[in-house]
């Protein structure tokens, strides 16, 4: 069996480590711990992963996708 690795800059690196239900409680750990120094910051205490493959089939309705949704320890969701 080779040695298999995943390349988190990848958006398939990235979906395997972070975007999975599996990975839930990582992802909160690891946003918390980047967002932690700034002073709009309320903790992450859930997330919900939403479809993030819906396609666009024009450059005008290109835009961002935004993968997850946040609810923070203050009730705001994001």
């Amino acid at each position: 069996m080779k040695n298999q690795r995943i390349c988190p800059f990848t958006d398939f690196g990235f979906k395997l480590i972070f975007g999975r239900d599996s990975t839930k409680e990582f992802t909160i750990d690891f946003l918390n711990c980047i967002f932690a120094e700034q002073d709009f910051f309320s903790p992450i205490v859930d997330l919900e992963f939403l479809d993030k493959e819906a396609e666009k089939y024009d450059i005008e309705s290109r835009g961002a996708i935004f993968d997850m949704h946040c609810r923070t320890s203050d009730g705001k969701s994001s």
